[in-house]
């Protein structure tokens, strides 16, 4: 039947989550990858493996019609509420969430499917042409870095830059000693799937912080690779030509800011011709210029824009690009193609029917005992009393907690700290409010005349 093309929620500053989820599930052939990994259902009250809360939240996403949760996925991560509040760099959690699928396709016969896909391997050659001598040194990254916003235009220009050979005075060969030696770099095979991801972040001396380079730096429909590849045996390039498929976009500064994401959804035809917008739990059509003219950046941006008014206006000049997600052209038509994806998901996440929206992450929180009361004359033993005692509690999230359990969580943090609870009279509807007491070293008991608030 018809799909809907729905959003993610934002669990508080999860948009850079939800833009680099919503530009990789866009992706079928990878999205296939990860629904073939074999997962089991986890027990009822136990978070999920990464894998399968990816796989999940993918199935959800892929047949549901309102916005999804990443609440599910966070907790796989080990993350709690505090960890959802903080935005993070969309590379690092490109290279978690792609190093997480990698290590749960390994030991299967999945393994080396993943960089297969994504794995742009480079040649780096180290060559002193005066004596004959070469060294050549291999590396697979999933992810290439775009380097020189500010000295160049585009991406052809950076990756010029990056390749341009570099001269190496003293280089010690071993066999022909110290020679003068030039290192290049080359793309030797390129992936189906190219990300590349914008350096757009520096440092700036004189404020001692990090700063976002606002600077104009296209990037085209389609890319042309050939000029940085090996060569083959006959002379020939391997296949170099990608079409751009997604775009990661920031709009603000280097300390705060919103992401979104631009994506051309696969089809049963293959790759898509229709961009959408995904910001959080918003989708929407947008014309192709909105998804790739509109985000190369701004030079007319000021050095220091955390200083400008951040209005409406401001903030469309700070936005600009900082992913880019191309696939190669030969085989785009496959890998775009959603024919008969839904056969690729084991029976057990389709049955997950509301598990990624109905489950939360825990919640971190310390609750302080009221403050120190006086204490009654003739009271021997210690402080007294232990009212200002901070408690350090994770519960569920507050959606599903009740009072009783969070009393539940006060008393055995209380118990782990030597308290010993104890009900007052005239609680007994609320499941008793609990007083504490102290144990001393030979066992005796300290009284608290406090309660919990």
């Amino acid at each position: 039947g018809k799909r809907s093309i729905v959003g993610l929620r934002n669990e508080g500053a999860t948009c850079y989550l939800n833009a680099v989820l919503q530009a990789l599930f866009h992706i079928p052939a990878l999205r296939r990858a990860i629904f073939r990994i074999p997962t089991h259902a986890p027990s009822p009250d136990a978070p999920p493996s990464v894998v399968l809360a990816v796989q999940r939240l993918f199935w959800h996403l892929q047949r549901g019609n309102e916005p999804q949760s990443t609440a599910e996925l966070q907790a796989s991560f080990g993350w709690d509420t505090v960890d959802s509040l903080q935005q993070q760099d969309i590379s690092d959690f490109c290279h978690l969430f792609l190093d997480l699928v990698e290590a749960g396709m390994k030991n299967t016969t999945l393994e080396g499917d993943l960089e297969r896909l994504c794995g742009v391997q480079v040649q780096y050659t180290d060559a002193a042409e005066q004596v004959g001598w070469k060294k050549e040194r291999h590396d697979t990254s999933m992810v290439t870095l775009l380097h020189g916003i500010k000295e160049a235009k585009d991406v052809l220009e950076s990756l010029e830059l990056q390749t341009r050979p570099e001269t190496i005075e003293g280089y010690d060969t071993e066999v022909h000693g110290k020679q003068t030696v030039q290192r290049s770099m080359r793309f030797k095979a390129l992936p189906p799937l190219l990300l590349l991801n914008i350096n757009r972040i520096d440092f700036c001396p004189e404020r001692m912080e990090p700063v976002k380079l606002n600077n104009r730096f296209e990037f085209p429909e389609t890319l042309d690779l050939a000029r940085f590849t090996v060569p083959g045996d006959e002379g020939s390039s391997p296949p170099s030509t990608y079409s751009l498929q997604s775009v990661i976009v920031h709009a603000g500064t280097a300390n705060m800011g919103h992401y979104v994401a631009y994506c051309r959804p696969g089809s049963e035809e293959g790759a898509g011709e229709r961009w959408y917008m995904f910001d959080d739990d918003h989708v929407g059509k947008v014309k192709k210029h909105a998804a790739i003219d509109s985000n190369f950046g701004s030079d007319d941006v000021p050095d220091h824009p955390e200083e400008m008014v951040m209005s409406r206006a401001s903030l469309a000049k700070m936005k600009s690009a900082y992913m880019l997600v191309y696939v190669r052209s030969d085989c785009e038509a496959e890998v775009m193609n959603i024919t008969g994806i839904d056969d690729d998901v084991a029976p057990h996440v389709q049955q997950s029917a509301h598990s990624p929206n109905s489950f939360s992450p825990p919640v971190s929180l310390t609750i302080r005992l009221p403050e120190t009361m006086p204490l009654e004359t003739g009271q021997t033993g210690g402080e007294g009393s232990l009212r200002g005692t901070p408690l350090n509690l994770t519960i569920a999230g507050p959606d599903q907690a009740t009072v009783g359990e969070l009393m539940s969580a006060m008393l055995e943090e209380a118990a782990g700290m030597g308290l010993r609870p104890f009900p007052r009279p005239g609680f007994e509807a609320f499941g008793g409010a609990p007083e504490f007491v102290a144990k001393d070293a030979e066992g005796e008991d300290e009284e608290e005349k406090g309660e919990v608030e």
